[in-house]
């Protein structure tokens, strides 16, 4: 695989494209916790706090972008290779074996983490009957497949998917229009600066998953025009967000929130369809929302396999094997949290250890940047 190459319009992303990437990537089973948590810290006040973190997510995606922008066609382990001459290429490998390593690794600990509540959901609300780990490596075997094929196909997937995610947005308006109370919205503007800072990186933590566009923007069309294309994107998940969020409290109120361990799948049993029509929407909700998490999944183990691809130089027909073999890591990593206490735990450390390593990252790979074109001037110079 040639670190230069230049992708021709088949291989890359489109703008819309990347709105249905990150649209898809977000709402999975985050959005599923997001009522629970951000109320236990926040209360009512959540309703307004999520936006805030809404705004602050999009500021680390527009650092993303804006270093991306200085490398368009290449991801970050491109960019830390080309630091070495040619002639020095294994100096390039060993400087970028610790940002592949870093960043494989937190997406692998991410898809481990998404797989596993997936399973467990569609193991209590779908299929109570089937054993849990079949329903994983079910999971596992469907995402192989899907990201054993090109890293630009996740996102055609993602675009002929994006109806299915939209669904949910009716049944949220249909069940708090029919059960809910808008006194249970109230009083707002009563937490203090401590519940406000907890609940605003909480919240954060409901839009985990953004550090993929180290990968992801080697494969946009026009680079140079991501940051309106996030800024529509990350608005656009606030808002769905926020829906969530204020179904959920407007219908059970503050306290039975923080009792519910998916707010939104109980906020669609509440649903009555005149005529029996539909007797279980919640089943139905949680098939629509399979999709969504399943996207979620394939996204991101998508940058794990690409990262791999691209430090290791292999070919695209290798891409099925490297994907069986993280998947066996996946597998393991999934089975390790031994209920879903310590699952959720896992999620929250996931997501802090994202903003970290994704701020660090960013000055890092500013820094190589500066470098590496002072490098390249000095070359000019002395040619």
């Amino acid at each position: 695989m040639d670190n230069n190459n230049i992708r021709g319009f088949g291989d890359s992303i489109s703008s819309y494209q990347i709105y249905t990437l990150l649209f898809s990537l977000v709402v999975g089973t985050q959005v599923l916790m997001m009522p629970r948590e951000s109320v236990e810290v926040s209360g009512t006040d959540s309703i307004w706090i999520v936006f805030i973190s809404g705004t602050l997510v999009f500021g680390i995606v527009w650092l993303i972008g804006a270093l991306m922008q200085k490398i368009p066609r290449q991801n970050v382990i491109q960019l830390v290779e080309s630091m070495a001459n040619k002639k020095q290429w294994w100096m390039g490998k060993f400087l970028a074996l610790p940002f592949a390593l870093v960043l494989g690794g937190l997406w692998l600990w991410i898809t481990s983490i998404v797989t596993r509540g997936y399973s467990d959901a569609i193991n209590i609300y779908v299929l109570p009957r089937t054993p849990q780990i079949v329903i994983l490596i079910s999971i596992i075997i469907a995402s192989v497949v899907a990201v054993s094929n090109k890293l630009v196909i996740t996102a055609r997937i993602t675009e002929f998917l994006l109806p299915f995610v939209y669904l949910p947005i009716p049944l949220f308006i249909a069940g708090v229009a029919e059960n809910g109370d808008f006194r249970n919205l109230f009083p707002l503007f009563q937490a203090n600066w401590d519940k406000v800072f907890y609940g605003v990186i909480t919240t954060m933590k409901s839009y985990s998953g953004y550090s993929i566009l180290f990968v992801y923007m080697a494969f946009y069309q026009q680079p140079e025009k991501s940051t309106r294309t996030h800024a529509v994107s990350y608005l656009a998940i606030t808002f769905f967000s926020w829906l969530t969020l204020v179904s959920c409290l407007g219908i059970f109120g503050t306290w039975e929130v923080t009792k519910l361990m998916y707010p939104p799948i109980e906020n669609v049993k509440s649903i009555y369809v005149p005529g029996g029509i539909l007797d279980r929407v919640d089943a139905l909700f949680v098939v629509m929302w399979m999709v969504n998490i399943l996207t979620t999944i394939v996204i991101i183990f998508n940058a794990t396999v690409e990262v791999m691809m691209t430090y290791l130089q292999l070919k695209e027909k290798r891409r099925k094997w490297v994907a069986i073999t993280l998947s066996i890591i996946v597998f393991f990593l999934s089975q390790y949290p031994p209920n879903i206490n310590k699952l959720w735990k896992w999620d929250r450390w996931s997501s802090i250890a994202e903003m970290i390593i994704t701020v660090l990252f960013v000055g890092i790979f500013f820094i190589l940047w500066v470098v590496r074109g002072r490098k390249k001037e000095e070359d000019h110079a002395t040619s």
